[in-house]
C-alpha cells in the first residue's frame, strides 16, 4: 500500500494493521510473494504464419482494407500481438500479420479480389513469418487452462474491491489456489492483493473469512462508487462490490428531503449517496465497531457530516426500539430539513 493512503487512514484506525492470523500463518510461506509459482518460458511458442510485405507509404490503406475484410492475425485466447512489424532487411517495407485462413503465398489466390488488386498495385507481396508469443499475449483463461488439470474448472470471474481481488474457490481448486493467484496477479495491472474465501460468512458482523493466495497482504481500499469515495480495511468490515446495482437502485428512488434509517450501514454504501447524491437526512447504524469507525470516516471524507448521523446501537435492530428510534429520529425535526419538508417526503428504513 502506498505511503500516501496508510497516512490518509492512520487517524482511521491505528490497530488495525497487524494481519489476521490466517493471513500472518501464510507470510512464512515464500508461494504468496514470489514473483511467479510457474515457469512463464512454459508458455511461450512460436507460431508460423503468412504476412503481406507493403511500402511503409502503403501500410495505413492496406492494414484498413486486410481488417475490413477479417483476414489479420488472430487466436482465440491470444491479445497484444503487433500486427504492424518491421521487416529486417527492408527498411522502406513492413509486414501485416495474416489470418491463418491465408494458405498460399502466391498473391494471386489471395481470397478477396478487391484487396488482391490493390496489393498487386502496390507492389506487395506474401510472405512467411515466424514470430514468438508469450505470457503477455494469454489471457487468463487459457493459461489457467493450460497449467491446471483438464477436470478442473477454470477461474474465469472474481469480485473486485479495490486493489483486492476475491475468489470464492471450490474444493477441487485448493491445491492450486496459489498457482490461480498468481495468475491472477500476473494478468490483472491493477490487483495486487488475491484472497479466496476460506468459509461461508457466518459472524455476527458478517466479514469475510478469508487467506492471502497471492501479492501483498495489504487489505486497506479506497474505491468509488456512486460518486463516493469508500475507504476501509476488507479484512474487518463487511463489503460486496457486486451489490453496486442493488445500492444505486435504491438510493435512486429517494428524494431530496427523504428521511432515511439505514440500520445495517456497513462503512456507508447505501447511507452516504443517499446523503451526497440525493440529499436525504441519514440516521445509519452499524454494530461492527470498524465498520462505525470507517462509516464515520467516510461520512468526513465524502463532507456529509451535517445529513447523516451515525449510532451502534444494539437496541435498534428489535421492532420495539426501531419505531422508537424512528419516531424520535425521523419526525421530520431535522434542522436541515425543516424548511425544506414538503407533504411529499418519505421516511424510510432500509
Amino acid at each position: 500500500m502506498s505511503s500516501a493512503r496508510k497516512r490518509k487512514l492512520e487517524d482511521c484506525d491505528q490497530s488495525s494493521r497487524s494481519p489476521s492470523p490466517s493471513v500472518s500463518s501464510l507470510q512464512n510461506t515464500s508461494v504468496v510473494n514470489s514473483p511467479s509459482m510457474f515457469d512463464e518460458r512454459a508458455l511461450e511458442r512460436e507460431i508460423e504464419s503468412n504476412a503481406v510485405q507493403v511500402p511503409k507509404k502503403e501500410i495505413s490503406k492496406i492494414l484498413n482494407l486486410v481488417k475490413k475484410a477479417n483476414l489479420t492475425f488472430s487466436e482465440e485466447g491470444v491479445t497484444g500481438v503487433a500486427l504492424v512489424r518491421d521487416l529486417s532487411g527492408y527498411p522502406d517495407h513492413k509486414i501485416i500479420l495474416l489470418s491463418s485462413l491465408i494458405q498460399s503465398t502466391d498473391i494471386d489466390k489471395f481470397p478477396e479480389e478487391t484487396i488482391k488488386k490493390e496489393l498487386i498495385s502496390v507492389g506487395a507481396k506474401i510472405v512467411p513469418y515466424k514470430f514468438k508469443i508469450d505470457i503477455s499475449n494469454l489471457s487468463a483463461d487459457v493459461i489457467m487452462r493450460k497449467l491446471l488439470p483438464s477436470n478442473i474448472e477454470i477461474i474465469s470471474s472474481f469480485e473486485t474491491i479495490g486493489h483486492i481481488a476475491h475468489l470464492n474457490l471450490r474444493d477441487e481448486h485448493q491445491p492450486h489456489k496459489y498457482l490461480i493467484g498468481q495468475v491472477i496477479l500476473k494478468k490483472n495491472p491493477t490487483i495486487s492483493t488475491v484472497v479466496s474465501k476460506t468459509s461461508n460468512i457466518e459472524n455476527e458482523f458478517r466479514v469475510l473469512p478469508m487467506e492471502l493466495i497471492a501479492g501483498e497482504p495489504d487489505y486497506f481500499v479506497s474505491l468509488s462508487e456512486n460518486k463516493c469515495t469508500f475507504e476501509f480495511n476488507f479484512e474487518e468490515v463487511f463489503w460486496n462490490s457486486r451489490l453496486e446495482h442493488e445500492h444505486s437502485l435504491l438510493v435512486s428512488s429517494f428524494s431530496e428531503c427523504d428521511v432515511i434509517c439505514d440500520m445495517f450501514a456497513g462503512v456507508g454504501p447505501f447511507a452516504i449517496p443517499a446523503a451526497r447524491n440525493k440529499m436525504c437526512r441519514v440516521y445509519a447504524n452499524d454494530l461492527n465497531p470498524k465498520s462505525f469507525e470507517y462509516l464515520n470516516h467516510n461520512i468526513s471524507l465524502n463532507k456529509v457530516e451535517k445529513l447523516v448521523s451515525s449510532f451502534s446501537m444494539p437496541e435498534i435492530l428489535s421492532n420495539y426500539w426501531s419505531l422508537k428510534f424512528m419516531r424520535k429520529r425521523i419526525s421530520g425535526k431535522a434542522n436541515y430539513h425543516k424548511k425544506k419538508a414538503t407533504s411529499s417526503k418519505k421516511n424510510h428504513i432500509i
